[in-house]
């Protein structure tokens, strides 16, 4: 498929008619987003209060987590179909709408059941958050706008982990793990009229029928890898494979659907585009590596090193720093050297600082472990940057929405898996080596193989035309 040209007007005007500013809606989306990620984040600083409050152990509490990726990975890939049908700035508010009303039933939940049933709803809004709040921002930026646009989808992703620590444990300590929910209600309020103020409100098709085999058929294949990942970090037993093998029949048979449905859920001929099937695949691993690391780390520094929880916070916050640089310095890299350039060598670069993180010590200086997880961070995100908005560039625009609903259900798919795969790394050295399992050599040895992972995507990367993405920077094709 041909690129659009850099010339080519937004194609949207705001409720009021004036041209719409990618950046407004870039900033309306990514506050919802950060919404979730705080959230989740949040949670997981909170359990052993909740599980307190319920009189359970905080292992059982793991459920108002698991539902919640349930209704993400079921739900997730109707997004893109339903803004399609519905319209997008239809279906973005109705997402908040869902993600508002399960945080209130969550936040006033008396028993475990109501609250994993308000998280599945709380879930399901999130599911459709994600691929229809991209969707508006790739509709409403030109192809030279697009990789500013998605950099400033990247901030809550980066800062909403790195806050919800912080702020789920002020808030579990000066008040109660309720106020985590009720957070989102004036989040979520003002994210609903600033999108009746600023997005524009693009018509859905209406043509094509929802494709419900689809979803059945997606969902469970994503439902049991999800559970069967959950086994798999409590336990290398028999029910967690078994699971993952189970995902593999729902699956095949989505395969046999997807060839014979007009519209189906997730439209697998957008592989035929280069650009989208490469950054897919590239992208996947820099997620699975980054996701794995951002769940070590902690880990780390407290339990391998014995810092307090405040002390790792402040280490670790240098990703974050790394990520924000990456915003303005990232960008002026693109627009002077070629995207497979800055993509590989981003992605080379970062598998080298990941592989020398196995290397930190307890009695290293803290300026200079501070400067290598920095360094990290600004290489993951200017590859994730440059990934994120090469992956539209060639997708005609009435295939948007199939593309970014397919493209987000397996990146969240992606970065679920991440954090299993730090723990089943670091369970596979606990129990091939004799050192204590608490020992760093255990994280050594997962940071060193998570430096494999990103050369893997080093090796998808050089798949790029070497013109690919040439449109982006302002510059025909």
């Amino acid at each position: 498929m041909t690129a659009l040209p850099a010339s080519t007007p937004r194609p949207v005007a705001d409720p009021a008619g004036r041209p719409v500013d990618y950046r407004i809606v870039a900033l309306v989306v990514s506050t919802s987003l950060f919404m979730q990620y705080l959230d989740t984040a949040a949670l997981n600083t909170a359990l052993p209060a909740m599980s307190k409050a319920f009189a359970v152990t905080p292992a059982a509490m793991t459920v108002v987590l698991t539902a919640y990726l349930l209704s993400l990975a079921l739900f997730i890939p109707a997004g893109g179909a339903l803004a399609d049908r519905f319209g997008a700035r239809r279906m973005f508010q109705l997402s908040l709408g869902l993600f508002l009303a399960g945080a209130l039933a969550c936040s006033v939940a008396p028993s475990i059941p109501l609250l994993v049933a308000a998280r599945v709803v709380q879930g399901a809004g999130a599911a459709i958050m994600i691929p229809v709040g991209r969707l508006l921002v790739v509709r409403s930026s030109r192809p030279d706008e697009l990789l500013s646009a998605m950099n400033w989808l990247m901030v809550p992703t980066i800062i909403g982990p790195m806050l919800g620590p912080l702020v789920g444990g002020v808030l579990v300590t000066a008040f109660s793990w309720r106020w985590i929910f009720l957070l989102h209600v004036p989040v979520a309020l003002i994210g609903l009229m600033l999108s009746l103020r600023f997005i524009p409100p693009v018509a859905g098709g209406g043509a094509a029928r929802f494709d419900w085999v689809g979803m059945v058929l997606v969902g469970a294949t994503l439902v049991l890898i999800v559970l069967g990942l959950q086994s798999l970090t409590r336990s290398a037993g028999p029910v967690g494979f078994g699971l993952l093998g189970a995902a593999f029949v729902p699956g095949a048979l989505y395969l046999a659907h997807a060839r014979r449905s007009v519209a189906p859920l997730l439209d697998l001929s957008l592989l035929r585009v280069s650009t989208f099937r490469v950054s897919m695949v590239s992208g996947s691993f820099l997620r699975l590596a980054s996701a794995a690391s951002s769940f070590l780390l902690p880990l780390l520094f407290q339990l391998g090193f014995g810092r307090t929880a405040a002390e790792s916070g402040a280490i670790t916050f240098a990703g974050v720093a790394g990520a924000l640089l990456s915003r303005s310095i990232g960008v002026t890299l693109v627009k002077r050297f070629a995207m497979r350039t800055v993509t590989v060598a981003a992605m080379a670069a970062g598998a080298a600082a990941m592989a020398a993180t196995a290397l930190i010590r307890p009695d290293w200086p803290i300026a200079m472990t501070w400067s290598l997880l920095a360094l990290a961070g600004f290489l993951q995100s200017t590859a994730l940057i440059v990934l994120g908005a090469i992956a539209y560039v060639d997708v005609a625009p009435g295939r948007m929405a199939a593309a970014t609903s397919f493209y987000t259900t397996v990146q969240q798919m992606t970065m679920s898996l991440g954090v299993s795969l730090g723990v089943i790394l670091l369970t596979i050295s606990q129990w091939a080596s004799p050192a204590p399992a608490q020992a760093p050599l255990h994280f050594a040895h997962a940071f060193i193989v998570l430096g494999g992972v990103l050369l893997a995507g080093v090796a998808a990367a050089t798949r790029f035309q070497s013109d690919a993405g040439e449109s982006l920077r302002g510059r025909p094709a």
